[in-house]
């Protein structure tokens, strides 16, 4: 099972005039996009994850990275700074760190994702028709989670379902809930320096407030924060920052799902996560010029009748995205063709 985390890059120069604001005043977060505009990012994602298992004494690292680049392209508007756009990300490329064995590793894989969006101004999705060319269907099962086979059934299933959604937001770079390519989730209403908003990004079991040691499956929330107008690698950007915290107990939540977890061999799997972003963004039009994700996360799995435990993970990295160039949308750039 690997988690994740991630890296940077630089920007663009912005001609465009900084509006003068009182200190204090309250701005609108609210992104503009212009019709026939392509923006061309790069997302660079370098993780270092630590595992051992059984009566091992050391860790074993290894080194992963995630580069991929991807377009946004404006297709038209459609009122209250709605716009439907165009998400075009070709190939993803994967770099296994050095083994000992052998050198670092790349390899490109050819994904094609082409997903039509409609996207509201504080970047929120408001429809989504995936146009991806499907690929056939290889067997196999899911190897996110790798536990002893004597871990089977219900046990598995819940433990590997949340630790892979730690996992997924620990990346940055899968579904756009929670990566960074359509980021931040912007508020509603005009902020100050200093207000913060809630947006969820996922889910997790987590013991209910006030209720002994019940749990529930609650929201993962990011917490943002507005830090106001700034200076950032030589130029004006308005800041957006955002944290998000887990600490939780995967096999007490199992327990309480079902009384076949009462038997299991697993006494707990505490796991944790935090993640921290910045986002720069340009001050005239609130497009996302970087962001920086760090995050760290850990998870241990301990048997019934040992003290130590027999599997353990942790992970942490770097993630950054970067604007590459604004620009025309290409002739025929959106058009789906036979066959992908």
């Amino acid at each position: 099972m690997v988690f994740a985390s991630l890296f940077a890059l630089a920007l663009l120069p912005q001609a465009a005039t900084v509006p003068k604001k009182a200190e204090g005043e309250k701005v609108t977060l609210a992104r503009r996009l212009k019709v026939g505009e392509r923006l061309s990012y790069i997302v660079k994602a370098a993780y270092t994850n630590e595992e051992k298992s059984g009566d091992v004494l050391t860790f074993v690292p290894s080194d992963q990275e995630v580069r991929y680049n991807f377009t946004l392209d404006t297709l038209r508007e459609k009122g209250d700074g709605i716009v439907e756009a165009y998400y075009l990300r070709p190939t993803m490329t994967v770099t296994i760190g050095d083994t000992g064995e052998s050198g670092p590793v790349s390899k490109v894989q050819k994904i094609n994702q082409r997903v039509r969006l409609t996207l509201a101004p504080n970047n929120e999705l408001l429809d989504i028709k995936d146009e991806t060319p499907k690929p056939p269907k290889k067997p196999g099962g899911n190897a996110s989670l790798r536990l002893n086979r004597q871990a089977e059934g219900v046990v598995l299933s819940v433990i590997g379902e949340y630790i892979g959604e730690i996992s997924r937001l620990s990346f940055f770079i899968g579904p756009f809930d929670s990566s960074l390519d359509l980021a931040p989730r912007l508020p509603n209403e005009a902020v100050k320096p200093g207000d913060t908003w809630k947006r969820t990004v996922g889910y997790a079991p987590q013991k209910t407030k006030g209720d002994g040691a019940k749990m529930a499956t609650q929201r993962l929330d990011y917490t943002f924060r507005y830090d106001g107008l700034m200076q950032s690698r030589g130029k004006k950007v308005q800041r957006v920052s955002a944290n998000l915290n887990l600490k939780t107990d995967l096999a007490a939540f199992g327990r309480q799902l079902g009384a076949s977890l009462g038997d299991s061999i697993i006494n707990k799997c505490p796991v944790t996560l935090d993640a921290t972003i910045e986002y720069d963004l340009d001050p005239v039009n609130f497009q996302t010029l970087r962001a920086v994700a760090n995050s760290s996360n850990s998870y241990q799995i301990y048997l019934r009748d040992r003290p130590t435990p027999i599997q353990e993970g942790r992970a942490r990295g770097t993630t950054t995205l970067s604007l590459l160039s604004r620009g025309p949308t290409p002739a025929g750039a959106t058009t789906v063709k036979k066959g992908g």
